[in-house]
């Protein structure tokens, strides 16, 4: 690899991190200035910030995950359509 290469290759790393870590930063900055969101709705907000985290980076790590998530979209809309079929 070229300098130039890597120095690419290490600016779409960061850009993924960064991006992977925003919302969670947001639930947690909100929290730190008293607007931190309780209960039920709270957690639900937290485990979408962890797998918002866990397909971001996922993508980043696994080229073909993007592939993997497409085909198992696939599969629960057929699902779906042939349930109401029924």
């Amino acid at each position: 690899m070229t300098g130039p290469q890597r120095l690419t290759m290490a600016g779409q790393i960061a850009k993924t991190l960064v991006i992977g870590a925003v919302p969670p930063a947001v639930v947690t900055a909100s929290g730190k200035f008293g607007m931190a969101v309780g209960g039920a709705s709270g957690g639900a907000l937290k485990f979408f910030c962890v797998i918002w985290v866990a397909v971001t980076w996922m993508l980043q790590l696994d080229p073909l995950f993007s592939q993997k998530l497409a085909i198992l979209r696939e599969v629960t809309s057929t699902i779906r359509t042939r349930a109401e079929e029924k």
